[in-house]
C-alpha cells in the first residue's frame, strides 16, 4: 500500500466509523432517552450479577454458568464498565460501539478484497440491514459472530495464521 493509499484508507475508515456510530445512536435513541426502555437480553441475563461484590446469589449454579457463557473479552469489558456506570447504560453504549466496530470490520474486509469501492459497498450494505442491530444490543457476544466470521475469511484468504490469535479471546 502506498503512503497516499494509507492516508485515504484511514480517512475513509474514520468516516465510516463515525457514520456507523451516528447510525447506531439513531437506531438506539429510544433506549438512550429512557433508562427503563431496554431492548436486549440485559433484563434476563444473570451475567450482570457477576460484576458486583454484593454477595447476590453467591454459590448459585446459574449465575456461575453465566460467567462462562460469554467470551472473556466481553466479560472483562462489562466488569470494567461496572466500576464506572450501571450495567444497563453500559449495555446501551456497548451496543453502539460494537455495531460501529462490526461495520469497520466489514469496511476492512471489503477493502482487503477489492479496494475502496468494495469497502464502501460492504459497509453500506451492512448498515442498511438495520435489523442486525438487535444482535448488538446488550453488548453481548452474539453481536460478534458476523465480524469474527468476516475477519476469519479475510485472514484465511491472506494466509495470516498468526492473526487468529487475536480472534481467540473474542470467541464465545
Amino acid at each position: 500500500m502506498l503512503k497516499n493509499e494509507k492516508i485515504v484508507f484511514r480517512i475513509c475508515a474514520t468516516l465510516a466509523f463515525v457514520a456507523l456510530t451516528l447510525f447506531a445512536v439513531w437506531q438506539h435513541h429510544p433506549g438512550f432517552e429512557d433508562h427503563f426502555k431496554v431492548h436486549n437480553d440485559v433484563r434476563q441475563s444473570m451475567n450482570w450479577q457477576n460484576y458486583y461484590n454484593g454477595g447476590v446469589f453467591d454459590g448459585d449454579l446459574l449465575r456461575d454458568y453465566s460467567q462462562v457463557n460469554s467470551s472473556p473479552t466481553m466479560n472483562t469489558l462489562h466488569k470494567i464498565s461496572s466500576h464506572f456506570t450501571d450495567v444497563v447504560f453500559a449495555s446501551k453504549v456497548f451496543a453502539v460501539l460494537f455495531f460501529a466496530l462490526a461495520g469497520l470490520v466489514f469496511f476492512y474486509a471489503g477493502y482487503s478484497q477489492f479496494g475502496l469501492p468494495s469497502a464502501v459497498l460492504c459497509t453500506g450494505l451492512f448498515a442498511l440491514v438495520y435489523t442486525l442491530f438487535k444482535y448488538y444490543s446488550g453488548g453481548f457476544s452474539a453481536g460478534a459472530i458476523m465480524p469474527l466470521t468476516a475477519l476469519t475469511l479475510v485472514f484465511m484468504r491472506q494466509q495470516r495464521w498468526r492473526a487468529f490469535l487475536i480472534l481467540l479471546p473474542c470467541a464465545a
